[in-house]
């Protein structure tokens, strides 16, 4: 996915000297893993990740939705096969 400024970036590569294209990529390259980075910096949590119920409830209640599909049959308690 190319963003704006990659593509000022590589539009503007063909007016510099040879000399300052390797700092041009590179410099892309940075901006293509800083934005690469911001996704997906959620950790997803199952069950499996708890030791005990009231850990998993206590993330659970955490959110006001169910986001990590901790509450398999909606009664509004988390991970019920885990020892309290």
């Amino acid at each position: 996915m190319m963003t704006a400024t990659n593509l000022i970036i590589i539009y503007n590569m063909k007016y510099f000297n040879m000399k300052y294209d390797k700092v041009i990529y590179a410099i892309s390259i940075i901006i293509v893993i800083l934005f690469l980075s911001t996704f997906n910096t959620r950790k997803d949590y199952n069950c499996s990740d708890f030791k005990r119920q009231p850990d998993a409830q206590n993330k659970f209640e955490k959110n006001k939705e169910d986001i990590y599909h901790l509450d398999k049959d909606g009664d509004y308690i988390a991970c019920e096969a885990l020892k309290k």
